[in-house]
């Protein structure tokens, strides 16, 4: 079993941009992971920089086509 873990820092970039799916590019040429953790990522935190707001879980699942997307949410705020 190959597994990546990575703490993503909300999908920021040294460039300043938040890219979902670079991070999935990023990742596919470190291995071909059967596994990928991901730490830091962002739902409705417009505030951060370079985000939108966007959701990132949904946006880092719908670009893992046949891999099972399991949030473990480490801070809710309202």
């Amino acid at each position: 079993m190959k597994l990546v873990t990575w703490n993503i820092q909300w999908c920021l970039g040294c460039d300043g941009r938040v890219d979902p799916q670079r991070i999935v590019d990023d990742a596919r040429s470190l291995a071909d992971f059967d596994v990928l953790c991901v730490q830091e990522v962002a739902a409705n935190f417009p505030a951060l920089r370079g985000s939108r707001g966007e959701d990132q879980f949904a946006l880092l699942a719908a670009a893992l086509p046949g891999f099972t997307a399991i949030p473990g949410v480490a801070v809710d705020s309202l």
